[in-house]
C-alpha cells in the first residue's frame, strides 16, 4: 500500500515483532546529502532489547544513517556512513512519547543526539570531511537494513508508535531542536516532511489517529 498525504495528527503503529512489517519513506528531493538532521517521536514498551529507530541506506552502504537504542541501558547507537558511535546517559521513557533528534555536520564530522531535551556531547564520525550520503536512498521505519532495502532482523524490530518524522539536509540549530522537542512551531523538514509524505506500507503496520485527551 502506498500513499501521499498530510500525516498531521497521525501515527504509524507497529504492533508485533517480525522481519517484514515496515514503512518506507520517499524523500522530497534527490539532493546529495552533505549533512543531515532527523527528528521523530517514538513510543514503545521495549526496554530489554536493542531496537531500530531510523534507518537510511544507499546502494553503497546499508547504514548511511542508522539510529538504535541499546538494550536495558541509556545508550543510543548511531551509524553515519557506516561509522559506529555510542552516546551515553541519554533518557528513555517506557510507554511514553520520546522525542529524539540527531544532527550530523559533514563539514566538521561532528554528530550529536538530543532526547527529551537532553543533549549529548558532540562526537566525531571518522569519515572524510565533506563525505556525502550519495546514491538513491531507501528510508525505512520499523526495521534495520542490513542490506539495501532489506536484510531485516526480527530481533531488532521496532514495536510501538512513531510520529512527527522530519528530516533536513543541513544541521539544524539547538534552538530549532528545542522548538521541535516542545512542539513550538518548528520549521518542517525539507527532505522529509510529515505534512507532505509519500510512504509505502509493508506487512502489519497501521496508520492511526494520534489520540489525545
Amino acid at each position: 500500500m502506498s500513499a501521499s498525504t498530510d500525516l498531521s495528527g497521525k501515527v504509524f503503529s507497529f504492533p508485533e515483532e517480525g522481519a517484514t512489517a515496515h514503512v518506507r519513506l520517499a524523500p522530497m528531493n534527490s539532493k546529495v546529502l552533505w549533512s543531515a538532521s532527523v527528528c521523530l517521536r517514538f513510543y514503545t514498551e521495549l526496554h530489554d532489547q536493542t531496537f531500530i529507530i531510523f534507518s537510511m541506506a544507499v546502494p553503497s552502504h546499508s547504514k548511511r544513517i542508522a539510529l538504535f537504542r541499546a538494550d536495558n541501558t541509556n545508550e543510543y547507537h548511531l551509524y553515519i556512513n557506516g561509522e559506529y558511535g555510542t552516546f551515553y546517559g541519554l533518557p528513555f521513557d517506557v510507554n511514553k512519547w520520546n522525542s529524539i533528534c540527531l544532527v550530523w555536520d559533514a563539514s566538521n564530522r561532528l554528530s550529536q543526539i538530543t532526547v527529551n531535551q537532553i543533549r549529548s556531547v558532540k562526537k566525531t564520525r571518522h569519515v572524510s570531511p565533506g563525505d556525502s550520503v550519495a546514491g538513491t536512498p531507501i528510508i525505512i521505519l520499523g526495521q534495520d537494513q542490513d542490506s539495501y532495502g532489506g536484510g531485516f532482523d526480527a530481533s531488532q524490530t521496532f514495536i510501538g508508535h512513531i510520529r512527527d518524522v522530519q528530516m533536513w539536509d543541513y544541521p539544524v540549530s539547538a534552538c530549532e531542536i528545542q522548538n521541535y522537542m516542545q512542539d513550538l512551531g518548528y520549521r518542517p523538514g525539507n527532505y522529509l516532511n510529515w505534512a507532505t509524505f509519500v510512504w509505502f506500507f509493508h506487512g502489519n503496520v497501521l496508520l492511526e489517529d494520534y489520540e489525545t485527551c
